[in-house]
């Protein structure tokens, strides 16, 4: 090495530890902030309308987890993401979604109501189609209903009865 690369390489070495020595460790805040998500209102299972003008929309399924983490499943595909507290009934939200045309980012402001069995929202979208940013959109909103432990009903008929009901139809579900 060359008296030039020597001190800029040790320079950069002593930086790059005074750097490190100044954070936390990354498990330090994952754990404060997995203890605080824990008790949200938010962490469970609920059942999404994100288009109440359209009564024949398909709902989303979504899951809350305490470790901030969230998933969403509609008719379109699948959304990962990430959400944060803001408030003892409020929270962040981003959610990531793609398919071969694209992604799009989804970013939400979430409350859950007073019972702790609604949520509404407002969000904005901004999709990427073929390698371009096409900005931020919206804002819309959205509801949820939680999804609750139910126990098992007195069936009306057997799995065979069902599926002769829809024998012939269009549309039919794979028994």
């Amino acid at each position: 090495m060359n008296k030039i690369t020597v001190p800029m390489l040790a320079l950069i070495v002593i930086l790059a530890g005074l750097v490190a020595v100044g954070r936390p460790t990354p498990d330090a805040g994952a754990q404060d902030s997995t203890a605080s998500l824990a008790s949200h209102p938010l962490v469970g299972a609920w059942l999404l309308d994100i288009d109440a003008e359209d009564p024949e929309n398909a709902p989303s399924l979504a899951i809350f987890s305490s470790d901030g983490t969230y998933l969403e499943v509609d008719v379109d595909g699948t959304g990962i993401g990430v959400w944060d507290a803001t408030g003892e009934r409020a929270a962040n939200l981003t959610i990531l979604f793609s398919d071969e045309g694209g992604s799009y980012k989804v970013r939400a402001a979430v409350e859950v109501g007073e019972t702790g069995e609604q949520l509404s929202a407002s969000y904005t979208f901004e999709p990427t189609i073929a390698g371009e940013n096409l900005g931020e959109f919206g804002p819309e909103s959205a509801t949820g209903t939680r999804i609750a432990v139910e126990a098992m009903g007195e069936p009306v008929g057997s799995s065979d009865e069902l599926e002769a009901m829809f024998e012939g139809a269009e549309g039919t579900p794979d028994a």
